[in-house]
């Protein structure tokens, strides 16, 4: 009977393990950047999260049957502009779940004080970057 060796598997398992967590970790990051950028004004930072295709939308209308765009530009505009910044008595809330990460995909619910936004973010040459958001008011 041949013998086998628990160190190969554990070695891979420690490879493997700390691959998607490395990953996690990354794409939190990201994401608590994105929110950071958006409470601070910091257009330079938000730049860094956003993938340049970015689609960002809104449901709008009745019954939400259409939706309001916006692109990585404009995002990072409104950020430097300082419109998400929070009223002086605001939380500052700062919620990341990583819903799902798969290979070179991610999908990420972040909570802000006025804000839930589900983020798709892909891996690139360049990192992980928000490619997609829906979002909506809490009111």
């Amino acid at each position: 009977m041949k013998r086998r060796h628990a160190l190969p598997f554990m070695l891979w398992s420690a490879v493997a393990l700390a691959g998607p967590a490395a990953d996690r970790d990354a794409v939190s990051q990201v994401a608590s950047n994105y929110l950071r950028a958006w409470y601070t004004g910091d257009g330079a930072l938000m730049k860094t999260t956003l993938h340049p295709q970015l689609a960002k939308r809104m449901p709008t209308g009745k019954r939400n049957a259409a939706l309001d765009d916006i692109s990585a530009s404009a995002l990072v505009m409104a950020t430097d502009a300082g419109y998400g910044k929070p009223a002086a008595d605001d939380a500052k809330r700062n919620d990341v779940t990583v819903l799902d990460l798969r290979g070179d995909v991610a999908f990420v619910k972040v909570v802000g004080d006025r804000m839930t936004e589900y983020l798709q973010l892909a891996r690139t040459d360049d990192g992980w970057s928000v490619v997609n958001v829906l979002f909506g008011s809490h009111s």
